[in-house]
């Protein structure tokens, strides 16, 4: 009885083995990956009024997952535009971060979940000035895949 558990056993590693993979490693792995499964949207940049200012500039979005991957971080640009449709200012956002301070969430970004802000929360740029217009263009620039 036990030699067949045991047997059992090693022909499951050895089959978890066969199936393993490495995650894209290469700056072009990692760009055909969020073109080819990482999808922005619920994009919305707004002036609001928060508890102690009004008429800030505003931005929340989200990202899903369509991949077969984890990711362990996922960095976000965001564009600010002026009248004309060009960037004036960028900003650097990290969604999903894994690390293990205690100031992130820790989570990370699993196949077919989505990175979601709450209903109520936005991310502020006080100091975007009079030039927005308002229009943001936004990308995913980076990611990392769990081992």
């Amino acid at each position: 009885m036990k030699r067949t558990i045991i047997a059992a056993g090693f022909s499951a590693l050895l089959a978890g083995a066969a199936i393993s993979h490495e995650a894209p490693q290469t700056p072009e792995e990692k760009a055909a990956y969020i073109e080819n499964h990482l999808e922005l949207f619920e994009v919305d940049a707004q002036r609001i009024d928060t508890f102690s200012k009004e008429n800030i500039p505003a931005i929340r979005y989200a990202i899903k997952n369509n991949g077969p991957e984890t990711l362990t971080k996922v960095e976000v640009v965001v564009y600010f535009l002026d009248q004309e449709g060009l960037p004036f200012q960028e900003e650097n956002y990290f969604p999903v971060l894994v690390t293990d301070s205690i100031m992130n969430d820790n989570k990370p970004l699993k196949p077919n979940y989505t990175y979601r802000m709450d209903q109520d929360r936005w991310i502020t740029v006080p100091n975007l000035g009079d030039e927005w217009s308002g229009d943001i263009r936004i990308n995913i620039v980076n990611i990392e895949f769990a081992e």
